[in-house]
């Protein structure tokens, strides 16, 4: 007599139901290496009006609309540049979704069969520079202020001239 599975089921033994358990083995680590699921992580970058620089955590990436893979939620240091619109200089904050905190992230990396595709979009509305229109005030002013700098100027070179003789 040996030991069984469950008691009073004597048609077979433990020791033959591990065996057969040992035997599955390869063949259930071959299945589960080829039925690992992952997660695709996009994020998708827009801006109003297209075309602006993308420069995500101070690397270029192209221009809007641009779809960028990435590896790891948190917060991403985001500039958007277009000649004649204000730059816009943001941090973005991709949060995890449920099913990628631990320990539902080994599920739905590692034994899902499927791809599960994870796409954040965000969109940005660039706002135009305010062109400026100068008058003869501002180019007076700006005279004005730049006799002041150079009197200034010359009269710190003269301070100096003297504190050295």
């Amino acid at each position: 007599m040996g030991y069984y599975l469950f008691h009073g089921f004597e048609s077979r033994p433990l020791r033959h139901s591990l065996l057969r358990l040992a035997e599955a083995l390869p063949a259930l680590a071959i299945l589960l290496a080829l039925a690992t699921g992952c997660v695709d992580r996009k994020l998708l970058l827009k801006s109003e009006p297209p075309g602006a620089k993308v420069l995500l955590d101070n690397e270029p990436k192209g221009v809007t609309p641009v779809e960028l893979p990435f590896s790891y939620y948190g917060t991403r240091d985001l500039v958007l540049e277009l000649d004649g619109y204000q730059t816009i200089h943001t941090l973005v904050e991709v949060d995890e979704p449920l099913y990628q905190i631990f320990p539902a992230d080994f599920v739905t990396d590692v034994l899902v069969p499927a791809t599960i595709t994870d796409a954040r979009e965000f969109t940005f509305i660039l706002a135009r520079v305010p062109e400026r229109t100068f008058d003869s005030r501002d180019a007076e002013r700006a005279i004005e202020r730049g006799r002041e700098l150079r009197e200034r100027a010359l009269e710190s070179v003269g301070d100096e001239g003297e504190g050295g003789k």
